[in-house]
């Protein structure tokens, strides 16, 4: 499905400021309203004037649309007639450093997810193999093991077996992906057992008051 243009519905710039979403929003339902209009036509202009407005009025909602946006962008750029190892790389590299700039709860988990399926497509996947860059091909593994970082476990699972599939028998990228594997999964570890870390110390500090208060 062709991913709609909210900002487009509003008439508005990506940067537009929420005063200006408000103001654009309340122009286009006094003018698409059905009460003044060929009613079959307005209707859906009315919606779609709405859907637009529920989301890029919450700012949350916005992010994620943004990201959204951001990677379905990508994924209907035209490849190139031949596609190459320097092709590929530089779909990475734009990957790497979008998703740098992102904290993971900025960060649309499935949007990243799908395009990054994109990237590691059967078609790429023979592409990669048959390159002989040694260099290329270490980054582009090491650029896709870096945009995908903060992805949520389950999808970041699914990507590494995608992953080991380019890698192949490459004793030294393999070490790579192995490595980030292990790294993930003591992460995963870590924080599923902060929360109790946080009850066990508050429940210590708790126990040292009404310790320290009966003494007084």
């Amino acid at each position: 499905m062709k991913q709609k243009d909210h900002y487009r519905t509003l008439k508005i710039a990506t940067n537009a400021t929420q005063e200006t979403v408000k103001k654009a929003y309340r122009k286009l339902v006094l003018q698409y309203h059905p009460d003044k209009n060929n009613v079959n036509v307005s209707v859906t202009l009315f919606h779609e004037v709405q859907e637009a407005y529920d989301i890029l009025s919450d700012p949350q909602q916005r992010k994620l649309y943004d990201e959204q946006r951001y990677f379905a962008g990508l994924s209907t750029r035209k490849a190139p007639v031949a596609i190459t190892m320097e092709w590929l790389l530089r779909l990475t590299e734009e990957l790497k450093h979008h998703t740098g700039k992102l904290h993971t709860h900025d960060i649309n988990h499935e949007a990243l997810f799908q395009y990054t399926q994109l990237v590691l497509s059967e078609e790429h996947l023979i592409v990669f193999q048959q390159s002989e860059e040694d260099e290329k091909q270490k980054q582009f593994v090491e650029n896709i093991l870096c945009a995908i970082k903060k992805l949520h476990y389950s999808y970041h699972q699914q990507l590494m077996i995608l992953i080991k599939r380019f890698v192949g028998f490459n004793d030294l990228l393999l070490s790579k992906v192995n490595a980030e594997i292990i790294l993930v999964q003591k992460q995963k570890r870590e924080s599923q057992w902060f929360p109790y870390l946080i009850i066990i110390i508050v429940l210590v500090l708790c126990l040292f008051m009404y310790w320290y208060g009966k003494r007084l």
